[in-house]
């Protein structure tokens, strides 16, 4: 049984250095590459970026002088923090799309694993870092790969609980959905929290709902919404925020 184990632990260990060299080489390599931000996204962010450090405002992001609605500012605030390490600019950007690849592509592995086994881990995760939409997205400076991180590791925390029933992976769930919506704003719930607590209802009617908490984590997630908002109007943006109401949730969200 012993050698039976080690076998598998080399197995294992022998599928994860060729996900990480597999990762290295289709996404590492691409940083050695200097460029500019050059896509039409990667120079809007780039701006918004760039004003939140020269002016300081870290609640409202801005473009061209003026307030930018259609983003919340947790995506900027991680490039700025990258960027104070290893200078802001555009190699900033590129790793935090790099990083949130590598934390997805993590997510689906133990997500498939606890599915279904290691052997489907490593192909589920082989096909991700290969699969048309990761090769083009996870080489530009856009937030997508750091939602799909967030909403696959959602999901983890949901499949860990319904397997094991601990309330610590139901907070995960709830604290990763929190992060999506912070990430890409009311739109990442239709890819974590909505689906998720469908999924529980469907696995276990009413009794499978309430185990998800959800007064008390849709409660969480308004408190820390509302304090932000607070925030914001403290500092006389109220406009920017019927901006978002109109442009994003009324219009954007539902068209």
């Amino acid at each position: 049984m012993s050698k039976l184990r080690e076998l598998f632990d080399n197995l294992a260990r022998r599928d994860l250095w060729v996900l990480v060299l597999l990762f290295a080489a289709v996404f590492c390599l691409n940083l050695l590459i200097p460029r500019d931000l050059w896509v039409q996204d990667e120079a809007r962010y780039g701006e918004v970026v760039r004003e939140m450090l020269a002016t300081h405002g870290w609640l409202v992001p801005h473009l061209n002088g003026f307030p930018y609605p259609d983003k919340p500012p947790l995506y900027f605030w991680l490039v700025a923090l990258v960027g104070a390490v290893v200078g802001q600019g555009e190699m900033a950007f590129r790793l935090v799309t790099v990083l949130s690849t590598a934390l997805a592509g993590a997510g689906v592995y133990l997500a498939a694993n606890r599915m279904f086994d290691r052997r489907a881990a490593f192909w589920s995760t082989a096909l991700f870092f290969t699969a048309f939409l990761t090769l083009v997205v996870g080489h530009i400076a856009r937030m997508d790969m750091l939602l799909a991180a967030t909403a696959v590791f959602a999901w983890h925390s949901l499949l860990r609980f319904r397997v094991r029933g601990r309330r610590g992976d139901m907070v995960g769930f709830w604290v990763w959905s929190a992060l999506a919506l912070a990430v890409k704003g009311p739109i990442a719930l239709l890819f974590t929290l909505l689906p998720g607590l469908a999924w529980m209802v469907w696995e276990a009617r009413w009794k499978g709902l309430r185990a998800t908490r959800p007064l008390l984590g849709l409660g969480a997630m308004a408190a820390l919404v509302l304090l932000w908002m607070g925030g914001v109007v403290l500092l006389g943006y109220q406009d920017y925020l019927d901006t978002i109401w109109n442009k994003q949730l009324v219009g954007r969200a539902v068209d």
